[in-house]
Order: structure tokens, then C-alpha cells, then sequence
């Protein structure tokens, strides 16, 4: 069986380094990188099945991203990885037709559950 390919963005090194290590023992982390539109570039050249992005991006928010993935890709899962823990945000980040959420507090034990979850078409709240 084929391992699931994500891409993840981050616009803080240290975060996206520890995300592709975590992520990369249990799937193939095409590429990491730290803005929206190049993300986006990157989603469309190489159609990943999931994606990872943080919500407070430069240029473009993860919001943005999500929304313009979703409205060109809906095969594409997302999973939001951010610092807030705010009702408001998951229900704008859900609203996109994101299928996860993981606030970075809990990345260490909910982020490869959450990608398991949405690939087996579930939702993931943190």
C-alpha cells in the first residue's frame, strides 16, 4: 500500500522541520515550505492527499489557502496546524471544508492522528 503524500507550510523553520519529522515516519512529506502562494504552486504541480498548513501565514492567510484549495482540488484533505485554540478560528478553518485541526500545543500526540482521521475520511478536532 502506498504511503500518503502531504505537504505541509509553515512560516516558522523550527515548526515545519519538526512537522516533517513527525509526519515523514509514517508518509511521504513531498515538500515544506513557509508561504501561501508558493504552497499553492506546489499543491497544484504535485497533488498531494493531504495537506498541513498554519493558519497565520505571510502574503496569505492559511484560510486564503485553504479556500483556494478546496475550490480547485476537493480531493485534496487539509489539516490545519496553528497556535490557536479559539472557537472562531475552527469554525473559519472548518468552514473552508478543512477536515482537520490541531492546535501546535498538541502536535506531538494529535498531528499524525488527525492525518489518519482525515484519510480515512473523518474529522479531526484537537
Amino acid at each position: 500500500m502506498a504511503r500518503a503524500r502531504i505537504l505541509v507550510v509553515d512560516d516558522h523553520e523550527e515548526i515545519r522541520n519538526t512537522i516533517v519529522h513527525l509526519l515523514k515516519r509514517q508518509f511521504d512529506v513531498l515538500e515544506a515550505m513557509s508561504d501561501g502562494p508558493a504552497f499553492l504552486e506546489a499543491v497544484a504541480r504535485l497533488k498531494p492527499d493531504v495537506c498541513v498548513l498554519d493558519i497565520s501565514l505571510p502574503s496569505m492567510s492559511g484560510i486564503e489557502v485553504a479556500q483556494r484549495i478546496k475550490e480547485n482540488d476537493s480531493q485534496t484533505k487539509i489539516v490545519f496546524l496553528t497556535l490557536h485554540d479559539d472557537f472562531d478560528f475552527k469554525t473559519a478553518a472548518l468552514e473552508t471544508g478543512a477536515e482537520g485541526y490541531v492546535t501546535k500545543a498538541k502536535m506531538g500526540g494529535d498531528l499524525l492522528v488527525a492525518v489518519r482521521e482525515v484519510l480515512a475520511g473523518r474529522t479531526y478536532i484537537s
